[in-house]
């Protein structure tokens, strides 16, 4: 990693991102950096990760949906349900704001 006066880039990168999305609570952004981090990934899958119960991520994902900073990007057949369900990333919505 390339460091410049005392700064990674990863630092940097992570300043600007806080400042681009200023409205977001606690658990919505570490629901968003979840995704951002997976690329592509479940609900179940980020309350695993997140060690969260999957009722209280679902509301955060339908509210970043709802802000435009996440979207559906397919479906598939959950694990532990058997069950269809979505596969959420992020969009694209914060690369204009850099």
């Amino acid at each position: 990693m390339k460091t410049r006066g005392g700064y990674s880039s990863e630092q940097l990168r992570n300043e600007s991102l806080k400042e681009t999305l200023p409205e977001l609570g606690k658990l919505q952004a570490e629901v968003y950096n979840a995704i951002r981090a997976a690329g592509r990934t479940t609900t179940e899958e980020i309350a695993t990760v997140l060690g969260k119960y999957v009722h209280s991520i679902t509301a955060r994902v339908h509210e970043l949906r709802d802000m435009g900073y996440v979207e559906v990007a397919g479906s598939m057949l959950s694990s532990k349900t058997n069950r269809k369900v979505s596969l959420w990333t992020v969009t694209k919505k914060q690369l204009t704001l850099f």
